[in-house]
């Protein structure tokens, strides 16, 4: 159908070969590897992380990080890695819109990313470490070796009572 609209051969051949894995357990020829195209690749890591985090009719959504990690679940099985690893230097292992917890008990969202280091965005704080919420949103910036790290993504059940909450 795609060389019939006059899509570039490129093209069709990427979407041929988006649900090829590279370990050979795609289809619908098996390849492994450096056969498949540059292009097929990169959708199936974007159309992978596309269903990850978008509500189907047979499973909720999920937050971008909680995404990004499943898909580094299948780093070199599914995925090539130099993929996965240029989505998560470009989204961030917290993309931005994750909703998180610190270590102390704050809760916040991401509202900017690291690419230099993907661990470690900035984030909006909402609520305090004692739950209440700031007057004026201040914005982290995590690093390596502070004492507040991002603990944990929020559920999408918790996402939803904090939006509640905050109005």
């Amino acid at each position: 159908m795609l060389k019939a609209a006059a899509f570039p051969a490129t093209v069709a051949l990427a979407v041929l070969e988006h649900a090829e894995r590279v370990d050979g357990t795609g289809y619908p020829r098996k390849l492994t590897g450096d056969k498949i195209s540059l292009y097929g690749k990169i959708i199936a890591v974007a159309t992978a992380y596309n269903g990850a985090v978008s509500r189907r009719p047979y499973k909720q959504e999920r937050d971008g990080h909680s995404g990004i990690m499943d898909l580094l679940k299948d780093i070199g099985k599914h995925f090539d890695e130099r993929i996965l690893r240029a989505l998560v230097y470009t989204l961030s292992i917290y993309p931005i819109g994750t909703y998180v917890e610190l270590t102390n008990g704050a809760k916040g969202v991401v509202v900017r990313t690291n690419i230099n280091d993907p661990k470690y965005p900035a984030i909006k704080l909402l609520l305090n470490e004692k739950g209440n919420l700031y007057a004026e949103t201040p914005v982290l910036q995590t690093k390596e070796g502070d004492s507040v790290q991002i603990a944990r993504s929020l559920s999408p059940e918790m996402v939803r009572e904090l939006e509640e909450r905050l109005g």
